[in-house]
């Protein structure tokens, strides 16, 4: 199923196949690479038997015509012709219905001409005078000009039967020129928004509640792909799906309550009301530690609104997206409503720099670091788009002396292990009251050694997965060594599993100047550090740039009031580690983003409050 969907997107309501994706295919293409294209196996393309013709048994003939024929396992056929005029010329067959024919003339002119059983036709052209033009046109209408010229000046224009143009211009001094005209954006959302804006609001809850259905329908078959891709436990991996229809339930549900307000006028001859409108074309870019969580509270929260959306998955988790994406059209959503467009990690910046100038592109969703958000905010301005983020966590989690001990162990297990400690509000630095310093670490080692379980997330009773790649897991062995060579001191883990499993990892003895307090460490490794008093801990917990969430575990009802009332985050769990529902409000303070997904308020992100005022 991966190979089938790792080329393919989501556009217009047409799905379109194209190199590139987690595994892009190189030049020039490996063994496996080709066998996967090729839909054959490595050992057909190992196996190939090459049969060589030569005129005259051998020998080249007066006329010096050489023809080698080259026929594969896989049914591909290879045809070369070589004449003494110096006119070269090659046939290459395959079974899938591909034809490549190249003519090289003695004038220093190349041909060639590929014609695919889907429809495209490749013409490149090479003069003597250093000039390629190449020319790719698709049986979907897209259309790719390249040409070189002995300058070294090249330029490259591609147009697809969406509307999108792309014109790069490289220039021999280093220059490179790049024009995106994302008109996949304006010809396919854009032309769909009016039919969908204009929708009545109940037959767009009816499409979210199917997609609802849909995504529970499936769910199963989701989850195995979202662990085998993920890495996630198959378990979490479940629930996940489960959490992403949720929001299709929620948002079906207020889409019919996007209220306006009636406004006493100051005059006799005046009437003032407010109108709630949809903002148009949302571009939504979205992490891959909740492939379709966040996803679904994105696309829900739009579609209610009356958006439609273009949305750019986490090139870690592709294929989650695009099953989410045939979901939804199984679901009935129309065509250019929902377009998924994934990339590979090389052209990650181009296409988010694209959607941010794209002037049909209204608003920009975006959850990941927030050193990316930075980056897409500065991109926005030039276009004034609204903007919702959602960015990086640095959540505290504080435990008191009147604290419940078993349910804070319990809670700061489920914050910070949940997803491997792969999530923007796991318990990033664990303030412990000295005076219960020691029996929580006892308590807590206990609980990582019965309950924490390595290994492939599709495995029974496994509950810890992989990093999500290698610079991820560079990075985490990186922050664990420094705060150890710093005075950090090991209780548990700190050791590679294979891989990208990470052994679970307890730290004690941190200070506020190492790396596992300053960093945001997204993975297995819990850092403790002791407190005395109130105030302190507050200070501690606050001297940070981001605001996502905090928790607290303490049975003073005094205490708990001050303490949620002073924690500068925008999501507070008291005695609960557990914060996330469609129902609430999640969004963060300071660097951790801006707006609120999910509840009532995330429908204000896609949304535009309008006034009217009637004269009389």
């Amino acid at each position: 199923m991966s190979d089938y969907l790792i080329t393919r997107a989501l556009v217009g309501g047409k799905w379109i196949t194209g190199r590139g994706g987690t595994f892009p295919v190189t030049d020039p293409a490996t063994e496996e690479e080709i066998a996967r294209v090729a839909n054959c196996t490595v050992e057909d393309v190992t196996a190939a038997v090459v049969v060589v013709v030569v005129t005259g048994a051998g020998v080249v003939t007066g006329a010096e015509v050489v023809t080698v024929v080259v026929v594969t396992g896989a049914g591909v056929v290879t045809v070369v012709v070589v004449t003494g005029a110096g006119v070269v010329t090659v046939v290459v067959v395959t079974g899938a219905g591909v034809v490549t024919v190249v003519v090289v003339t003695g004038a220093g002119v190349v041909t060639v001409v590929v014609v695919t059983g889907a429809g495209v036709v490749t013409v490149v052209v090479v003069t003597g005078a250093g000039v390629v033009t190449v020319v790719v046109v698709t049986r979907a209408g897209v259309v790719t000009v390249v040409v070189v010229t002995g300058a070294g000046v090249v330029t490259v224009v591609v147009v697809t039967g969406a509307g999108v143009v792309t014109v790069v211009v490289v220039t021999g001094a280093g220059v490179v020129t790049v024009v995106v005209v994302t008109v996949v954006v304006e010809k396919a959302a854009a032309a769909a928004y009016e039919g969908w804006r204009r929708l009545g609001v109940k037959e767009r809850a009816a499409i979210l509640f199917k997609v609802r259905d849909c995504l529970l329908q499936e769910k199963e078959t989701i989850a195995i792909i979202l662990s085998r891709e993920n890495g996630k436990p198959l378990g979490e991996a479940t629930g996940e799906v489960g959490f992403a229809a949720s929001f299709f339930e929620w948002f079906a549900e207020e889409s019919r309550r996007q209220y306006g307000d009636t406004i006493p006028s100051p005059a006799p001859s005046k009437r003032l009301i407010t109108v709630r409108q949809p903002v148009g074309v949302a571009a939504l870019i979205t992490p891959w530690n909740f492939p379709i969580g966040m996803i679904a509270r994105k696309v829900a929260a739009a579609l209610a609104a009356g958006c439609t959306c273009v949305v750019k998955p986490a090139e870690d988790t592709p294929l989650t997206a695009l099953l989410f994406a045939k979901a939804c059209e199984r679901a009935g959503v129309p065509a250019g409503v929902l377009n998924v467009v994934p990339c590979s990690r090389e052209r990650v910046q181009e296409v988010g720099a694209a959607l941010c100038a794209s002037p049909s592109v209204q608003v920009l969703s975006f959850t990941g670091s927030t050193a990316v958000g930075k980056w897409l905010y500065s991109r926005c301005g030039p276009t004034v788009k609204k903007l919702a983020l959602e960015l990086g966590g640095d959540a505290p989690f504080i435990v008191f002396p009147s604290a419940d001990l078993t349910r804070a162990v319990e809670g700061a297990m489920a914050s910070k292990f949940r997803n491997t400690g792969q999530t923007c509000v796991s318990a990033n630095r664990i303030f412990v009251h000295e005076s219960i310093h020691d029996e929580f670490v006892s308590r807590f080692v206990s609980a990582m050694d019965d309950e924490l379980k390595v290994g492939s997330g599709l495995q029974k009773g496994i509950n810890q997965g992989p990093i999500i790649n290698q610079r991820q897991f560079d990075r985490l062995v990186k922050i664990v060594n420094d705060s150890v060579s710093t005075g950090a001191k090991m209780v548990r883990g700190g050791l590679s599993l294979g891989g990208l499993f990470y052994a679970p990892t307890l730290l004690t003895g941190v200070t506020m100047d190492m790396p596992v307090a300053t960093e945001e460490i997204f993975g297995p490794v819990a850092a403790i550090i002791p407190f005395q008093k109130e105030e302190e801990v507050i200070r501690l917990a606050n001297t940070t740039d981001k605001g996502l969430a905090g928790y607290f575990y303490s049975n003073d009802v005094s205490q708990v009031w001050r303490v949620a009332e002073a924690l500068e985050v925008g999501m507070v769990g008291v005695n609960e580690p557990m914060v996330s529902t469609c129902e609430a409000p999640f969004g963060g303070f300071k660097q951790s983003g801006v707006g609120k997904e999910g509840s009532r308020h995330g429908l204000d992100e896609f949304s535009h409050l309008k006034y009217i005022c009637f004269g009389i």
